[in-house]
């Protein structure tokens, strides 16, 4: 019988060497590295998981050992950082995947995502209405604020943006292809002042004679997702906005907490594609249309890590409803 700590080395060993026929960095081998003594330290502390050469779905009682060996996992990652509980789920999942995929029968759809109790923090909304016509106005000129209006207006993530060209809008839309999902193109519309926006930026890249052709036709030539990064931080810290927000924090024991936090500290990109989900949520817009925009599907459990709700809106909702109901 195979178990879940050798196969999670397997799996370990496979992704390094497709990885090395992809040349990806070696940062991701480390990532799995990191994700594979981390399975091996919860293999300890929970039990192992014995993985069947028969199909345990057919077996009811190694199907019962199975469901509380996944709620057991579950249980102990909730210890963890909300990203890292996630990340190492996921990897739960992709090793016991693996598994199925080399003829070792197990059912590895019950190991879904953990169940986080953190609320969601997205930017306020004064504060999002704010940076977008901030963003309108010095789009034109600036890369970190042409990167936030279009982050706020598709909702979609910066390794998304970054290759955005001339062939990806028109005097309506925006479309692209999600790098993490495999759904299909999205298409945003978009007004006309954005548009023209983005062509002029076009045309001015063309008539950069440092730029190659295939260059001048990206709205970013000349950056990569590290270096937009720091020009959307840069642009947000120029700006005049000013609060404070609380942040969850997460201790190496486990220990859950808050630090109140700069406003300009905590907006990052990703922050962006939350708040953009969250407000059309919170403005009547139906899940499923939502959905659309932000590549997520119909059953997706990941789309409830970006929701969040804004405690005034709470508030006005439940006042409009004891209205109707007293």
């Amino acid at each position: 019988m195979e178990t879940l700590l050798t196969m999670s080395k397997k799996y370990s060993e496979h992704e390094y060497s497709q990885n090395k026929i992809l040349k990806r960095s070696e940062n991701t081998m480390v990532t799995y590295k990191r994700y594979h003594n981390q399975v091996a330290k919860m293999i300890n502390d929970i039990g192992d998981l014995k993985i069947s050469t028969y199909n345990i779905n057919k077996n009811a009682k190694h199907e019962l050992k199975y469901v509380h060996y996944a709620d057991a996992v579950k249980k102990y990652l909730l210890s963890f950082s909300n990203k890292s509980a996630v990340n190492y789920m996921r990897y739960i999942k992709s090793v016991l995947k693996y598994a199925d995929e080399s003829g070792i029968k197990c059912s590895f759809k019950h190991f879904n995502m953990v169940e986080l109790d953190n609320p969601v923090r997205t930017i306020p909304t004064d504060v999002y209405k704010k940076l977008n016509k901030l963003a309108l106005d010095e789009a034109k000129d600036d890369d970190g604020a042409m990167l936030y209006l279009l982050l706020s207006i598709t909702g979609a993530r910066i390794k998304d943006i970054e290759n955005i060209s001339e062939d990806n809008f028109t005097t309506s839309s925006i479309h692209y292809c999600p790098s993490k999902t495999n759904s299909a193109t999205i298409t945003v519309p978009i007004t006309r002042t954005v548009a023209r926006l983005l062509s002029s930026r076009v045309v001015q890249n063309k008539s950069d004679s440092f730029n190659s052709k295939k260059q001048a036709k990206k709205i970013f030539p000349r950056h990569d997702r590290n270096s937009l990064y720091y020009a959307f931080k840069k642009w947000v810290n120029s700006t005049n906005i000013k609060g404070e927000v609380v942040k969850d924090k997460v201790s190496a024991d486990g220990t859950r907490s808050h630090e109140v936090i700069d406003i300009k500290d905590f907006i990052r990109p990703h922050k962006v594609r939350s708040t953009f989900i969250s407000e059309m949520l919170m403005n009547g817009v139906d899940e499923a249309t939502v959905k659309s925009f932000s590549g997520h599907s119909k059953n997706s459990v990941a789309f409830n890590s970006y929701v969040a709700v804004n405690e005034k809106h709470r508030r006005q909702k439940h006042a409009d409803f004891m209205k109707k109901i007293f």
